[in-house]
């Protein structure tokens, strides 16, 4: 990555013909670096006093999906 992109617009203009998406549950971070997929960028949330962590939708969209399924689950979720 860029080491002069440090806002999320910048991020954007950078990868203008990806989707990018922001992930601000450090569980859902946390399941995604342990599956080998790190963020682009980390910059505060523009909705709370946390951190987002910025990804390519393409390199996380299959991995939600059995994060969502590992979350139902694990606590059983729509039983």
């Amino acid at each position: 990555m860029n080491s002069e992109i440090i806002t999320p617009e910048q991020l954007q203009e950078a990868y203008k013909d990806t989707k990018l998406i922001p992930v601000t549950s450090l569980a859902q971070v946390k399941f995604y670096v342990e599956h080998g997929v790190q963020p682009l960028l980390v910059y505060p949330s523009e909705r709370a006093d946390i951190m987002a962590f910025w990804y390519p939708k393409k390199d996380t969209y299959r991995l939600y999906v059995d994060y969502r399924k590992y979350i139902n689950d694990k606590y059983q979720v729509g039983e």
